[in-house]
């Protein structure tokens, strides 16, 4: 979308039609912004990963005994995989929706916790005692 909102105000350039050039050059700014705040890109790679183990298990399952499909210990796994490759799909979504707010807040932590270490260090040691100017060349 945003190469061919790139050769939509090359085109419009090319026409004498410059002043829509900013609009159309913003709309590919907002699109590209609205992609990078949910996640698309995180999404999609947790995705394509999940599929992946899908047809796995889906070849697994198939390659399966009949006594080994009714187990209830083979049933059990196959569905504890499917929840966990889901709530992976889910948990990068999520994560792909707050990855700045996370990021800024870890960020502030990790800074507020420094400090207080050195706060903590500071308090624990002796205050320094000023030296004293004794002329020591006479000895």
């Amino acid at each position: 979308l945003i190469l061919v909102c790139s050769g939509v105000a090359a085109l419009l350039g090319a026409f004498q039609h410059s002043g829509l050039i900013p609009c159309v050059i913003g709309f590919s700014a907002m699109v590209k912004q609205i992609e990078i705040f949910r996640g698309v890109r995180s999404t999609l790679h947790s995705m394509n990963q999940a599929r992946a183990a899908l047809c796995a298990l889906e070849v697994e399952w198939h390659a399966s005994s009949n006594m080994q499909k009714r187990s209830p210990f083979h049933k059990m796994r196959l569905i504890e995989e499917t929840e966990n490759l889901a709530f992976l799909v889910e948990q990068s979504a999520v994560q792909g929706h707050s990855a700045g707010i996370v990021q800024t807040a870890f960020q502030a932590n990790s800074n507020r916790q420094e400090e207080e270490l050195v706060d903590a260090r500071d308090d624990h040691q002796e205050p320094r005692r000023p030296r004293s100017r004794k002329n020591t060349r006479g000895l």
